[in-house]
């Protein structure tokens, strides 16, 4: 059925491109009039092809291409860390950021440095190294959640002096919910802050400068 349909497909384009109506196509092919539109309306009003629907095998081809692709990426600067590292631990702050990556780190992308903490100065320990390691530091971007106490054009200006980076780079998001002011015993005078860089390469040489201090450890 499946071949039968895919040679009744390229059968509509031609009498499509020879002038046969909507209509006289159906009836030609024995096929419905949804059927056939569906595959014709790409084509203009004089039954030129305009840009035919991507088969799912196209499309699977297409994607498979992609992630190969970038896993081949990935791999390079993955391998490109590992030859470095020996170099770049006795750089100051790599260990001290590695510790706060493992720990504090954000581990659920493959494309995205980003360390989260309530301190300032862990905050600054992990922007120092950003700066250090990030080909563009105006990449480098900032979020703070706050809770609904939080006065947020204070904490924003707080952030931007203490890192420098300019406010329209620092998104605020204020947790909202009930309950979310009882039973803290000690409020978060800055909120939570996030800094982070998009990087596909510098996140992979990350991932093997972990590995290597990990192993040096155990």
């Amino acid at each position: 059925m499946a071949i039968r349909l895919k040679n009744a497909r390229e059968a509509a384009v031609v009498l499509r491109s020879k002038g046969y109506t909507l209509t006289a196509i159906c009836k030609t092919l024995s096929i419905s009039k949804t059927t056939v539109f569906y595959w014709l309306k790409n084509t203009d009003a004089y039954g030129r092809i305009k840009h035919l629907p991507p088969t799912k095998e196209t499309r699977e081809k297409a994607s498979t291409s992609i992630r190969n692709k970038y896993a081949a990426v990935r791999d390079a600067d993955y391998a490109k860390g590992l030859t470095e590292y020996a170099a770049c631990s006795r750089t100051p702050l790599v260990k001290e950021f590695l510790m706060l990556f493992l720990t504090e780190g954000y581990r659920k992308t493959r494309n995205t440095v980003k360390i989260t903490n309530s301190n300032p100065t862990l905050i600054l320990l992990a922007q120092a190294w950003l700066n250090r390691w990030t080909a563009d530091i105006s990449k480098i971007k900032g979020a703070v959640s706050t809770y609904p106490d939080h006065d947020i054009k204070h904490l924003k200006t707080f952030w931007d002096q203490l890192l420098n980076i300019s406010e329209t780079r620092i998104v605020c998001f204020v947790k909202a919910g009930p309950g979310l002011l009882k039973g803290r015993k000690k409020p978060l005078p800055y909120g939570t802050c996030s800094i982070m860089v998009h990087s596909t390469p510098l996140r992979s040489r990350l991932e093997a400068w972990t590995r290597c201090m990990q192993e040096e450890i155990l």
